[in-house]
């Protein structure tokens, strides 16, 4: 794959291996930019090209985020992969058809609401845990809860929106940690 390290390694910690081998890449050639993908070991060949075809397409999707220096074990991003791996190009069209209207809103505005929503999908929904590990007034996530309803829609809490919702969150804030951005999620 252009641009992509790819791995199949024989030890049991891929995360660890990814890691290694893009840090020593990295220094090799002097920029650290080097995304860096290891799968599991493989017991047969099958499995082998099997755990390949995961690394790869998990490296297919970094790049579509326009991950550049990431390091990591391809199962732990498997259900991105599963979803976006034969049309990454999607994935950038995914997050903004989804959440995009609150995105903008961020951004015109020098607001946070993505954020709220991340914890509310981190909170599997509940307005009040999300408001206790925010640090702010149940209220205060109530208001802004609203105001995500009238960009997203009166039906974005629905069971099917609220998964492609939760998707969409979690590849940004992949996207953006992965890419180093100094606050993917800032607090309230």
């Amino acid at each position: 794959m252009d641009g992509v390290v790819t791995l199949v390694v024989p030890e049991s910690d891929p995360q660890r291996a990814a890691t290694t081998v893009r840090d020593r890449l990295g220094a090799a050639t002097g920029t650290g930019e080097v995304p860096t993908v290891a799968a599991l070991p493989a017991e047969s060949l099958d499995e082998l090209s099997a755990r390949f075809t995961t690394a790869r397409d998990c490296g297919r999707v970094l790049t579509a985020l326009g991950i550049e220096a990431a390091a990591v074990a391809a199962d732990a991003k498997l259900p991105y992969t599963t979803l976006f791996a034969h049309g990454p190009t999607r994935v950038r069209q995914f997050i903004d058809r989804t959440i995009g209207p609150v995105r903008h809103w961020d951004a015109e505005r020098g607001t946070d609401l993505l954020a709220t929503l991340h914890r509310f999908v981190d909170c599997n929904a509940s307005p009040v845990r999300t408001a206790r590990l925010m640090g702010v007034h149940s209220n205060t996530v109530l208001q802004r809860l609203d105001r995500i309803t009238q960009l997203l829609g009166d039906t974005w809490r629905d069971s099917e929106s609220f998964f492609r919702i939760s998707a969409a969150v979690r590849l940004h804030t992949l996207s953006e940690t992965l890419r180093g951005s100094s606050h993917p999620l800032r607090r309230p």
